[in-house]
């Protein structure tokens, strides 16, 4: 080996010696910071990014109608001080989803129903009012997907109430009243919202006091006779309020568990009558279909019943399941299944046995279980921010996301309400038409296998994508001209092509482009430049060629077109009205083309 083989090597050997300075040693990782709950340390502040809290509000709340300011803002926030405004409980959170000064009633779904279906509803088309009202065929569905989706109400709320309803605590709306499920969704979430303060099992004992329940599992004409002791019962809920509602099955004990708590839980699911608001118990004409529960003595028993080694007093049902709640929720088998159970469902289909275990000692370091600072302390940690963590999108996570990110303001929802139901039609999916029944809704992990779901996305995203290249939406009396340089940063007043594609990328995949290879890219950079697919533009003489990643690397010119493309400016701003309509329709295109990739069906930690 000779020193011409490495000139620079050669010219260094022959140079004067210089003093060499020692590079400053790299800082010191940033540590981790403490956690709002023990076995749950938040990430630090390098990983606490935009992405990060995206990536909550995609899980958590439906993708939030929060600006691109506002993210940025809980971004340079420590975690733990964005996390509380990020996540609330209250029927509003104008920073999660800011007002655009419409009052929707009180906030519950019983008043979005009202105002939606009113004289004074948004909807332009009055003909489509009468569909939210609470006794309409769809009006829960509907009401709840528009709840979910509209500035000044809160997604994360809805999100909640959707777990509750329809997988944690799930009833179906084909055996119950319009009145009952309404009161059911309503009534939970008020219980959901001072759980706070008066511990998360308020809201089992909500639930399970309700006329939806009652009804659903049909213990409503329940009745203990005193004199012979015999129980005109059924153990349908007796079983469930302690497997679904709390995760206890009593393994260890089942001949204690079968044949002693849940005889004695049928006894106290007894004397039990349904009617109506304003009516007087006993002369509604139909108390089936009531939303009230009266709670009785005469034909319930007295005196204590042993449920869960509990010694359960109480003279009604009511009294009784207030008691019991506390032996619930602290049962050893409740404390290991229901953090589990909850973050499985909602956020993490690939939980370890070391991160059950954190969210396990997480849920008992809490004297009074909190499901909101439990929620808020799992989406700032380590765990939630885990690369290996998985959550695959069931139907309405994805939907909604889509929904939310896509329309720019209230108004454009109006104009295109039926979209978000007409694609979970296509899924076979509807708000409190749990596919499992009381044993929850569809999973995520159920999408992932599914090839007709796959195949519905895609065809959404293609066959059925004219809905987001609408420049102008003519829907239902309404007309209105979608403006994407409303939202779409600008650079010194333009917009390149490349900056676009990576702003829309990072809008509806949340993944820091971590998933915006050089192929997506040449695909997003076409559509954007030329409204054309990539073949098409790159060669109209050869439209159905099948560009691969290798092609991008080995065809030099294929490569000088992918990137003119990037450098290119978008007419979004400009003053003539045909080129921002066609900037406008490019936009969609890019959007149809992010929504048929499979990074929209699965969210990946860090």
């Amino acid at each position: 080996m000779t020193l011409a083989l490495f000139p620079a090597l050669a010219q260094a050997q022959s140079a004067p010696p210089r003093r060499v300075v020692a590079p400053p040693p790299p800082p010191p990782p940033r540590p981790t910071l403490p956690g709002l709950l023990t076995g749950l340390p938040s990430v630090n502040d390098a990983t606490w990014d935009e992405t990060a809290v995206r990536k909550v509000l995609q899980i958590f709340a439906y993708g939030g109608l929060a600006r691109d300011s506002q993210i940025t803002t809980w971004a340079n926030m420590r975690p733990a001080d964005a996390i509380r405004q990020m996540l609330t409980l209250g029927t509003t959170n104008n920073l999660l989803s800011p007002s655009e000064g419409t009052s929707f009633g009180d906030g519950t779904l019983t008043g979005v129903s009202a105002f939606l279906s009113g004289a004074s509803s948004p909807i332009p088309d009055t003909d489509y009012r009468a569909d939210f009202e609470q006794d309409a065929y769809n009006g829960s569905n509907f009401t709840w997907m528009y709840a979910a989706t509209l500035r000044g109400l809160n997604p994360f709320r809805q999100k909640m109430g959707l777990f509750e309803t329809n997988y944690h605590l799930a009833v179906h709306r084909r055996n119950l009243s319009s009145e009952q499920l309404f009161a059911y969704y309503d009534r939970v979430l008020s219980a959901l919202a001072a759980s706070s303060a008066n511990g998360y099992e308020t809201v089992m004992t909500t639930a399970a006091l309700s006329a939806a329940v009652a009804r659903q599992y049909g213990h409503d004409n329940a009745r203990f006779n005193r004199s012979t002791g015999e129980c005109y019962c059924n153990e349908d809920f007796a079983r469930e309020y302690h497997q679904l509602f709390f995760g206890i099955l009593a393994l260890n004990e089942p001949d204690y568990h079968e044949n002693t708590t849940i005889k004695n839980t049928a006894k106290a699911l007894t004397d039990m009558n349904l009617y109506h608001t304003g009516l007087t118990p006993g002369t509604d004409p139909e108390p089936w279909a009531g939303q009230e529960v009266q709670y009785q003595s005469d034909q319930h028993p007295a005196g204590t019943l042993d449920i869960l080694h509990n010694a359960n007093s109480g003279t009604n049902a009511q009294q009784r399941f207030v008691n019991q709640a506390a032996a619930q929720i602290n049962h050893p088998e409740s404390l290991d299944t229901l953090p589990v159970m909850i973050v499985q469902v909602l956020a993490d289909d690939n939980l370890s046995n070391a991160k059950k275990a954190a969210l396990r000692q997480a849920w008992r370091s809490m004297a009074r279980k909190d499901i909101l600072l439990f929620l808020q302390a799992y989406a700032i940690s380590t765990l939630f921010h885990d690369p290996l963590r998985v959550k695959y999108l069931n139907s309405f996570d994805r939907h909604l996301n889509i929904a939310n990110k896509t329309a720019l303001n209230n108004n454009e929802q109006y104009a295109e309400w039926p979209r978000t139901r007409w694609l979970n039609d296509f899924d076979q999916q509807r708000p409190f038409e749990p596919m499992h029944e009381v044993f929850g809704g569809q999973t995520g992990e159920e999408t992932s296998k599914s090839a007709y779901l796959f195949q519905s996305n895609y065809d959404n995203a293609t066959e059925n994508g004219g809905r987001n290249t609408g420049y102008t939406l003519t829907r239902h009396g309404l007309t209105l001209t979608r403006n994407w340089a409303s939202v779409v940063p600008a650079t010194n007043g333009t917009y390149s092509v490349r900056s676009v594609a990576e702003w829309l990328w990072q809008r509806y995949v949340s993944d820091g482009r971590k998933n915006l290879g050089p192929l997506e890219r040449a695909h997003l950079y076409a559509l954007l430049a030329t409204g054309n697919d990539l073949a098409y533009a790159y060669s109209t003489a050869n439209p159905d060629r099948v560009i691969t990643a290798t092609d991008l690397t080995t065809d030099a010119a294929l490569a000088a077109a992918v990137n003119g493309y990037a450098a290119g400016l978008m007419n979004l701003n400009s003053n003539v009205t045909a080129d921002r309509t066609e900037a406008n329709r490019r936009v969609g295109q890019a959007i149809n083309f992010i929504l048929a990739t499979p990074f929209m069906l699965v969210q990946e930690g860090r």
